[in-house]
């Protein structure tokens, strides 16, 4: 049939790459194609409507039939994977493939992709859902949410009579921690499931800075028990549920600097989850290290309100580590926990976050201001941005700004911002940004110490010490004179 039609159609080339894969899975006898685009503008003339074929060229010859499937919703922009159902016959066993070609084509043209790479995967449920679920954690529970893909309806069945491919078992592991599902009314053919796990993991969220979570399902195929894992993409524990929305942390100053946002209108209900002690502690880990630095703060986050953890207020034994991690500005992961306890010491909330580092080219800044008039940064780089032309703007707490250009290279230690408005330098803290290479570098800036010159008073010296030169010299000439006096009157007295 393809033979005859290619007569008559135009081929288009250069639409996929030939790196575009072919999977085949023995459990459920599918292909499972991955395309690769090239995104070449003359392949979108595909319509909708197409007929796929896929030539398998196998050692097994003509036992193994060309897949054949027909599509309605193609799309050469969106369409990145086609999947063939029931592929081989009862006894046909593919195990090495020499090349493979994909056939997509109407009746006016035709794409055709010659693929090399052949993966025989054994157990396709590692594909059973999409990579998007996320896991809101409790203290007594867990909620998964996830995306079934529709390939492991096979496996994914429950046991009954006349059925050899079934589920046996489906746990959360929550860093070792495993907790079983209730089967009854899962249904693996929903477009989104929930799944809930009744744990009791309090005692180690609280004790546990970093969460890692994997769904693992066992599963009975023709007698075989088959475990796979599906990870959790993102693990959500905050007990006012959404309330923290985005965080940031900076590694300047020997501190670590933390800002946070939140949804205002879940704020009365984070209220309500104050208890008498709160405390936040940053979790960094580092190769395969996990460390931890803490804040006590008894009061409600406020927006785009920055906290403060000093390296100078922790224990004894983590003040060193403390300020070599803000030195090295490096973390493999980070974490904050924002803990919140009754008098009694029962956990009342408890927020998780990851936040984001905010870029920096420097470790250290420190400030002076003189005389109301400029102010001058001395920085110490990191080492870890590039030179160039930039653009440096620096922000007070009254949310003033100052604007200034300069090179930023190896040499930039000091820069000097001035101000005919006395109010922009009267605060304590200053945030400094650098505009680079179209990307933002920031620092705070809350070491400044006051330099003033008292025009007054140094006038006042100024006459005093011209008075007292003047005074000395009239009285040291008086002096000379009455000496000379005297000695002139005694030679007289001798004459005589």
């Amino acid at each position: 049939m393809i033979i005859i039609l290619q007569l008559f159609q135009t081929l288009l080339d250069n639409c996929y790459s030939e790196s575009s894969t072919v999977q085949y899975f023995t459990n459920s006898n599918q292909y499972f194609v991955t395309l690769i685009s090239l995104n070449n503008p003359l392949c979108d003339v595909m319509p909708p409507g197409v007929q796929v074929n896929l030539t398998i060229n196998s050692p097994l010859g003509s036992t193994v039939p060309m897949a054949v499937q027909t599509l309605d919703d193609f799309s050469y922009e969106n369409t990145k994977t086609i999947r063939f159902l029931a592929v081989l016959p009862t006894g046909v066993t593919l195990t090495q493939v020499h090349i493979s070609q994909l056939d997509i084509y109407t009746y006016g043209h035709i794409i055709t992709i010659k693929m090399r790479d052949f993966l025989l995967q054994r157990s396709n449920l590692q594909l059973c859902y999409q990579r998007d679920s996320r896991a809101q954690v409790s203290r007594d529970s867990i909620t998964v949410t996830v995306n079934p893909t529709g390939i492991c309806a096979n496996q994914m069945t429950l046991a009954a009579p006349g059925v050899d491919n079934f589920l046996t078992k489906i746990q959360f592991n929550l860093n070792g921690f495993l907790g079983d599902l209730d089967l009854a009314g899962f249904d693996y053919n929903v477009s989104q499931q929930t799944l809930t796990f009744n744990m009791n993991v309090q005692q180690l969220i609280v004790s546990t800075p970093f969460l890692y979570g994997e769904l693992v399902f066992v599963s009975s195929q023709s007698g075989d028990s088959i475990n796979f894992q599906q990870n959790i993409g993102k693990i959500n524990l905050q007990t006012t549920v959404d309330f923290f929305t985005n965080a940031t942390v900076g590694f300047w100053n020997n501190k670590f600097y933390l800002n946070f946002e939140y949804n205002n209108a879940l704020y009365p209900q984070y209220l309500k989850t104050i208890g008498y002690l709160t405390t936040v502690k940053l979790g960094i880990l580092l190769n395969n290290t996990v460390h931890q630095f803490s804040l006590i703060y008894d009061q409600a986050i406020t927006q785009g309100q920055t906290l403060e953890i000093r390296c100078d207020q922790q224990n004894l034994e983590t003040i060193s580590i403390c300020s070599q991690l803000v030195r090295g500005q490096k973390f493999d992961d980070i974490n904050v926990d924002v803990l919140s306890e009754d008098t009694d010491g029962s956990l009342k909330s408890l927020y998780k976050i990851t936040p984001q580092a905010i870029s920096t080219c420097w470790t250290k800044a420190a400030g002076t201001v003189h005389n109301t008039r400029w102010l001058r940064l001395t920085l110490f780089q990191n080492g870890k941005c590039e030179f160039g032309d930039a653009v440096f703007l620096i922000k007070n707490n009254a949310n003033e700004q100052l604007r200034l250009e300069a090179e930023f290279n190896n040499d930039l230690v000091r820069i000097e911002f001035s101000s005919t408005h006395p109010s922009f330098f009267a605060q304590d803290e200053y945030i400094l940004t650098m505009e680079l290479g179209g990307n933002s570098y920031q620092i705070v800036v809350d070491d400044v110490r006051r330099i003033r010159f008292d025009y007054t008073l140094m006038i006042a010296c100024v006459f005093g010490g011209s008075f007292l030169i003047l005074s000395c010299y009239i009285s040291i000439t008086g002096i000379i004179f009455s000496i000379k006096f005297m000695r002139s009157q005694k030679r007289r007295r001798q004459t005589k």
